[in-house]
């Protein structure tokens, strides 16, 4: 049979057990073609497909041994193709940042005036602005959409008047790091004139009239009343969709918490509040082939169901405890199971280089709604509670989208369970708790 006959399985073990470079040449002849046009379509750009190309087939070789099993390496092969260039294109987009940063420090900018200035920064305005501590966002949002003076500011504040200027200036600078890290180049003499010309004019737009007879007679009220339900209806104008918060009276005739969160045209989801007290030393909860689990992660994931159990089983006795332990045991084994998985799928290129940002904000949002009820700040008091920064959260949403991607492109229905028992028993895992 000749080598163009023999299947990637035989090709493969070929390479990993006697080093035969024309099965190898092969392999790259058989898939040259498929992963250089994954990546053109990619990127867009022929160079840097062909560098995705070479980086593909790099990942291969150091690969082999643990892909010698796979009848067909073209799956294998495309996805690993999508997140090289994925990977490669962040790579490019961040030192292209870094090289405007620095193009920004070394030269002075280009004199322009605020209005052009604010429809430049306009696009990366809100998102940059939700990064800052709530603090400095407020001194901006004080002194530019309602031109508050510094005096006004630190009467509001309850601080001094130069604190006030102090906290203003910084937070000024915090923003245009922000801006400039996402693209935006503008000068510090620049953006408080650009703020001023903008959010004022932003003050100026007139507040929508909203009528309640209008929102109890909508649909979804009406439908409500129709099954017994008496509510009161807000309509919340956001920006880039409606949200409908449903209210319902309870037995005293006050409003009790939203019962329900409708998008009927969702929007952007929120980037959720920093801790405010920093993080505290990182503590591990296990450790899956040299990956490390931490304490923080295991808590996140654990407490709705621990909080659960607790509402179930009020006394805390003997079956308690035991429920409890066996809860902690799964949540622990479900982190495991998941390293391993993405261990061996899900970082030929790096951790998480296949999942976009947008989809990481979408799955924020959606559990923001489902776990905490649409409030953020709880979402913040739980994030607390586990010593999650930002960075460590977003790394866990991360991580369960891979694992439902890689389960969802590799797994047949059924055959994981089968794949993961046997992967167990060849995984170093250390529990620590």
């Amino acid at each position: 049979m000749s080598d163009s006959e023999t299947p990637d399985r035989d090709l493969l073990e070929q390479w990993v057990k006697h080093r035969r470079e024309p099965a190898f040449q092969e392999l790259v002849k058989r898939y040259h073609g498929l992963v250089h046009a994954v990546a053109l379509r990619s990127c867009g750009d022929p160079a840097m497909a062909d560098e995705v190309t070479q980086l593909t087939f790099i990942t291969l070789v150091g690969k082999a041994p643990s892909l010698a099993s796979r009848a067909s390496l073209g799956g294998w092969l495309h996805l690993t193709a999508v997140m090289q260039t994925r990977n490669l294109i962040r790579k490019r987009q961040r030192e292209e940042a870094k090289r405007r940063q620095f193009m920004n420090h070394v030269e002075p900018a280009e004199t322009e005036t605020p209005e052009a200035a604010w429809q430049r920064l306009q696009p990366l305005l809100d998102s940059a602005m939700a990064i800052l501590p709530d603090r400095d966002r407020e001194a901006l949002i004080m002194r530019y959409y309602r031109s508050q003076s510094i005096r006004e500011i630190a009467a509001a504040l309850g601080i001094a008047a130069p604190a006030a200027e102090k906290r203003l200036k910084r937070a000024v600078l915090k923003m245009r790091g922000e801006l400039i890290s996402r693209g935006c180049a503008i000068s510090a003499a620049t953006l408080p004139a650009a703020l001023q010309a903008g959010l004022a004019a932003d003050a100026g737009i007139a507040p929508a009239v909203f009528s309640f007879t209008a929102i109890t007679t909508s649909p979804v009220a009406a439908a409500m009343s129709k099954a017994g339900i008496a509510v009161i209806a807000v309509i919340l104008l956001l920006a880039g969709g409606v949200y409908t918060v449903i209210r319902s009276p309870g037995e005293d005739g006050n409003l009790s918490q939203p019962t329900a969160l409708a998008a009927v045209q969702p929007s952007l989801p929120r980037v959720p509040r920093r801790p405010a007290a920093p993080a505290p030393p990182t503590v591990i909860a296990a450790t899956v082939n040299g990956w490390l689990i931490t304490k923080g992660v295991f808590d996140y994931t654990a407490e709705p169901l621990l909080d659960q159990l607790e509402k179930e089983s009020p006394q805390q006795d003997s079956d308690y405890l035991s429920k409890r332990e066996a809860i902690r045991d799964e949540v622990l084994d479900g982190l495991i199971d998941q390293e391993i998985l993405i261990g061996e799928y899900g970082r030929v290129s790096g951790r998480g280089a296949k999942v976009p940002d947008a989809a990481v904000d979408a799955e924020i949002y959606r559990q923001v709604v489902e776990r905490f009820g649409g409030d953020e700040v709880k979402l913040g008091e739980a994030l607390k509670r586990a010593g999650l920064a930002d960075i460590q959260f977003r790394a866990i949403i991360r991580d369960g989208l891979i694992a439902k991607a890689i389960r969802a492109e590799y797994f047949p229905v059924g055959s994981y369970d089968k794949w993961i028992i046997e992967k167990r028993k060849t995984a170093v895992i250390r529990k620590k708790l």
